[in-house]
């Protein structure tokens, strides 16, 4: 399970360089899915969702990350 989280985030990664971050986010939360502990993952989100236009859905991703660290 852990290992499929790791790809999907690669992925997620590489659409986030690519700035499709509405893809990215998909991934993302899928990678979050699977492996909830991820932080590194809720940060990622966070940094596409706020490019995205959803701050406050970033700010979230952003307390999450901080509460795992």
């Amino acid at each position: 399970r852990l290992k499929h989280a790791r790809r999907i985030l690669n992925w997620a990664i590489v659409f986030a360089n690519l700035q499709s971050y509405k893809q990215a986010i998909s991934d993302v939360s899928i990678a979050i899915s699977i492996n909830e502990e991820a932080a590194f993952a809720y940060l990622l989100r966070a940094k596409c969702l706020q490019i995205d236009g959803n701050p406050s859905e970033a700010f979230a991703d952003l307390q999450t990350f901080i509460g795992k660290q």
